[in-house]
């Protein structure tokens, strides 16, 4: 039987039918990379299948654009078709080195650009997957020799992927990139940001050029730099996309191909500046039935302990509780930062404080309403945003002589209009204020993320990741890219 996402046509009443929802989301026809303009190049191995058996070769790729076909060059010219490869069933196309490649020329594409790749080096020895013709630019994504999770531009991007090095890896990637000639060029993996060009704009683009394997045309694998590679599906356009649009096909490619595990903090690398993590039991100290250190396990110093046993916290229910007198003391902790929480705070009677600095409340519910905002000279709620006491994600954008930006559940970021002191916003109370006897708890905290300030590329993955983990994905605003499957 063949599953509604894959028929070309439907028919109700014998009627041919245009569009088919499941209640108010439209489940046919599935969006597509057309779906949003300029689309230059869609190559996509799941469609080009049909009637190619495993190990067959592959003479002719499909552009499902307007936009020109390839050209197959090698001796002999076989790139072929594995079957049941990505996400159980899901064909994709196998290149070996030296022989096989894929050529685009007069392309309208230079510098403005968007390109997503859901590819693999499946042998570990070097070359280029995805680059530009070496007579128009020194241009790569992804890959090269036998380095991954980097992009050159006439010079490497600012990334933390391995450059120089024998760092091979034959693991799937969903890599896109985009760039224009007034911004600089960005290399991201699985939707997360690995680093931009560090002058904008490059010097060049793509000079109406696209290869897959090698940079070159020459038959010599060592000149041209050719791989043995796999490519599931390419997408182009030939303009720079809104984010929102870039996350939007990300999203389509890492649901259709599951390419790599689904988001985890970790995947932001040295943008994770702590993670605190009430699922995990063996990351919460407990004595005596209470938490004397919560620990962190992202990449930065920050710690959160309680030495003093009146003030500790409890831990229940994959979250740490805090009630009056209960508060605990961070040290180390990043001086700009975006924060991310799920949590069901206390109700109303006293304020409520999650972080306070040496200076400010940088996250407060105020005491006799569920508004919820920063105090600095007085609360500054966050517009009209207000936290009842049930478990939700909240959000902020915290630096020091900035006004902070907060928002719920994923919705749009409201401003406190006052701006914090100059003073480090660095967090030294963390559930609670932490005076003389500590007051002002916060409640239930389930999860906290610190994240590089300012990171807001990686807002909607990780309220995604949060709100699926913690079964609040309802609360998600209705156009959350997602509200309906976890990033």
């Amino acid at each position: 039987m063949t599953a509604i996402n894959y028929a070309d046509r439907l028919f109700y009443n014998r009627q041919l039918v245009s569009r088919v929802y499941a209640g108010s989301t439209l489940v046919w026809p599935p969006w597509k990379p057309t779906d949003i303009s300029s689309c230059l190049i869609w190559v996509d191995i799941s469609q080009q299948s049909s009637g190619i058996a495993n190990g067959g070769d592959i003479t002719y790729l499909r552009n499902w654009t307007n936009g020109p076909t390839p050209v197959v060059m090698g001796n002999p010219p076989n790139p072929t078709l594995r079957t049941n490869a990505l996400n159980t069933t899901m064909p994709v196309m196998r290149i070996t080195q030296g022989q096989g490649r894929w050529r685009w020329t007069g392309l309208s594409l230079d510098k403005e650009y968007t390109v997503f790749v859901v590819g693999r080096r499946w042998q570990l020895r070097g070359g280029r997957i995805l680059t530009a013709l070496d007579t128009a630019a020194n241009f790569l994504i992804g890959w090269h020799g036998n380095e991954f999770d980097s992009s050159y531009q006439e010079g490497w991007f600012n990334t933390p992927g391995p450059v120089g090095g024998i760092t091979a890896t034959t693991q799937w990637r969903l890599y896109s990139s985009d760039g224009s000639a007034a911004s600089t060029s960005r290399l991201f993996s699985n939707g997360v940001l690995l680093g931009q060009h560090p002058t904008p704009p490059a010097s060049k683009g793509w000079g109406g050029t696209m290869n897959i394997s090698g940079y070159t045309n020459s038959s010599d694998v060592a000149v041209s730099q050719q791989a043995d590679c796999e490519i599931a599906e390419l997408v182009v356009y030939n303009r720079k996309l809104t984010d929102i649009e870039r996350q939007t096909v990300e999203n389509y490619l890492r649901i259709k191909w599951n390419p790599i595990s689904l988001f985890k903090p970790t995947d932001l690398g040295t943008n994770l500046l702590a993670w605190f993590d009430g699922a995990d039991a063996a990351s919460v100290v407990t004595v005596g039935g209470k938490v004397s250190q919560w620990i962190n396990k992202g990449v930065g110093a920050m710690t959160i302990t309680q030495n003093t046993d009146a003030n500790r916290p409890t831990y229940a229910n994959s979250a740490v509780k805090f009630a009056q007198t209960q508060v605990m003391n961070p040290s180390g902790a990043p001086a700009d930062f975006d924060f991310y929480v799920v949590s069901k705070p206390n109700a109303m009677g006293d304020w409520r404080t999650l972080l306070r600095s040496a200076n400010s409340h940088e996250m407060i519910l105020e005491a006799t309403s569920n508004r919820f905002g920063t105090y600095a000279g007085g609360f500054n709620p966050a517009g009209a945003f207000i936290w009842p006491g049930i478990q939700g994600i909240g959000f902020a954008r915290i630096a020091a002589s900035t006004v902070t930006a907060m928002s719920r559940d994923g919705n749009v970021l409201l401003s406190t209009t006052v701006a914090l002191p100059a003073t480090s916003p660095a967090p030294t109370m963390f559930g609670g204020y932490a005076g003389v006897p500590p007051s002002q708890p916060w409640g239930d905290i389930n999860e906290v993320i610190f994240v590089t300030h300012n990171l807001e590329g990686a807002r909607p993955m990780i309220e995604g990741y949060l709100a699926h983990k913690w079964g609040i994905a309802g609360l998600l605003q209705p156009t959350h890219l997602y509200k309906n499957a976890p990033p």
